[in-house]
């Protein structure tokens, strides 16, 4: 069964045809996960028009966004029922409590959930988040999924993904670090690598901007990354999710295909990531270009 978990952020630019088509070619694939939110506009509108015919797809959605400070008991059940109703469907395998700061997560809001999973509107309690808000998350007891962000220039949720527990499932979001070497900006990447490299700085900083430069070549990062950030990602032990956005058929494909080959990464390799996140952080510097 695929990792892979169709995420349907990208669907609120898409029109209901091309969300069909998305999801047609992930059936054909063997891609058996949807996750979506209230949040992504159109996004669970077009999934449940597709579900309407097709009930094959476990479904994901969440509850929170876009306004966590409202979090509460009647704002659980009106977000949970209309996604119910848009998506054509009378329960979820998942619900992610999503991005909601820990100071709104209250007894009540929990109780609310609680009973909704009893009442058997979804079959798993999610959280949704990164940083402290994950570690409370994790510290409560109460979830039975997490979604977290991980990929090779941002690794800051790693401590805690790894103390997730093996009867729980950890979803990783943003595993191909949001699109940073897409085609687009590959080449404007490259050539304020080359400019940093040629400008008179210091020894330690002409060294510190190669190393960049040896790295990102050595890996090729601008012809085979989704290769190299895929398997980064799925090859850590406590991972079983990607939930990976598209709006491409063919980007879809690929990243079947990538997973079909089953290339992982050893342990030695994984660190050695970590090890260059943590010395330089990768992800803040390439964010800035």
């Amino acid at each position: 069964m695929s990792k892979i978990v169709l995420g349907g952020y990208s669907f609120h630019n898409l029109s209901e045809y091309e969300v069909h088509n998305l999801l047609n070619t992930a059936q054909k694939l063997g891609i058996t996960r949807v996750d979506t939110a209230p949040s992504y506009g159109v996004s669970e509108k077009h999934i449940g028009s597709f579900l309407n015919c097709n009930s094959n797809f476990r479904v994901s959605t969440k509850v929170g966004q876009p306004n966590p400070e409202k979090f509460s008991p009647e704002s659980i059940k009106t977000q949970v029922y209309s996604s119910l109703e848009k998506l054509n469907v009378q329960s979820f395998e998942t619900l992610f409590v999503h991005n909601v700061p820990q100071e709104f997560i209250t007894d009540e809001s929990i109780q609310t959930l609680l009973e909704l999973k009893t009442q058997g509107i979804f079959q798993y309690l999610g959280y949704s988040g990164d940083g402290d808000d994950l570690r409370f998350a994790i510290g409560t007891q109460i979830f039975d999924s997490f979604m977290s962000t991980l990929n090779i220039l941002d690794q800051s949720n790693l401590d805690s993904l790894n103390s997730i527990k093996d009867s729980q499932f950890v979803y990783v979001k943003r595993a191909l670090a949001r699109g940073v070497w897409d085609v687009s900006i590959r080449n404007k990447t490259r050539i304020a690598l080359d400019l940093l490299t040629r400008k008179k700085k210091s020894t330690d900083q002409q060294s510190y901007n190669f190393r960049f430069y040896e790295i990102f070549e050595r890996h090729s990062f601008f012809t085979n990354y989704l290769e190299l950030f895929f398997n980064f990602a799925s090859s850590h032990s406590f991972v079983d999710y990607l939930a990976l956005g598209t709006s491409s058929a063919k980007h879809l494909s690929d990243l079947a295909n990538i997973e079909s080959k089953g290339i992982l990464m050893s342990n030695e390799e994984i660190n050695y990531f970590y090890n260059i996140w943590r010395e330089r952080n990768l992800y803040s510097w390439v964010a800035k270009i």
